[in-house]
Parts: C-alpha cells; structure tokens; sequence
C-alpha cells in the first residue's frame, strides 16, 4: 500500500514538475509564403529557332500568398559557361498553389551544343525562399 502511495505521489511529482518547463504563452512564428520552382522542360521555339522557352513549376508551400515573385531561368553548356538567361516577373502566388508558367528568350542553339538548364526563384516581397534555406544550394545558386 505504501509502495502504491509513493508512485502515485512521484508520478505526480513528474507531471507537475513537466508542466512547469513549458512556456506558459506559445510564440507564434510570423506566416510566410515559402517557394521552390521545378523546372519542367527548356525547347527550341519551333515557330521561331532563334529563340527557347523555359516551362516551369512554381510551388507555394505556404499559407500566405507570394507577391512580387521573380523566377530566374538560365541554360549553361557542357563547359558550365552560362549562355543565356531570362527573369521573368510572375506577379502573386496563391498560398497551397502550383502554377505552370512559361517564359521565351532569344538564344540560337546548334545542333552539336549540349546544355543544362534550371530556374529558380530570384526574389519576392515578404517570403521564404527554399534554395536559400540549403547550403549548398546557396553555393550553386549565387
């Protein structure tokens, strides 16, 4: 019976003692968009070869919309000299949202060239930029 008392007075102990080391008020963190862009496909305009287009994802993770977004989109050849690049202003991203968005720039490609491509969000007001938040992606991209 004894044995009983005590673990049930140090069980109480235990939770009382827990429930002192939390805060007694709960910061709340500030909402914030937070975007990524996937690029989708990069081509030869066929109504025009002297220029490409860029098509894309761009993601919103957050809850609060994105406004004033500029993706950066940029086509390197197999030396990783940059050949052409393009930034396009998006405008707003809804919260939750993934707009398929394209962008056209002037650029010749030969048929013997190979390239790599990827865009990625360059700026926008009041956000969180995921690439930004990855060291080593901030080494690529800057």
């Amino acid at each position: 019976m004894k044995l009983t008392i005590i673990i049930g007075l140090f069980i109480l102990l235990v939770i009382s003692l827990g429930f002192n080391f939390y805060p007694k008020q709960i910061e709340i963190i500030e909402e914030k968009a937070l975007l990524d862009v996937g690029l989708y496909d990069w081509a030869i305009n066929v109504d025009n070869v002297d220029e490409i287009f860029f098509e894309y994802f761009i993601y919103n993770y957050g809850k609060v919309e994105a406004k004033n977004v500029k993706v950066r989109c940029t086509l390197w050849d197999e030396s990783g000299e940059i050949k052409t690049t393009v930034i396009q202003n998006v405008g707003n991203v809804a919260s939750f949202s993934s707009p398929f968005q394209s962008v056209i720039t002037d650029y010749t490609i030969s048929e013997d060239e190979l390239f790599v491509s990827d865009c990625f969000v360059e700026s926008c007001d009041d956000c969180d930029i995921l690439w930004k938040k990855i060291p080593r992606l901030v080494d690529w991209y800057s």
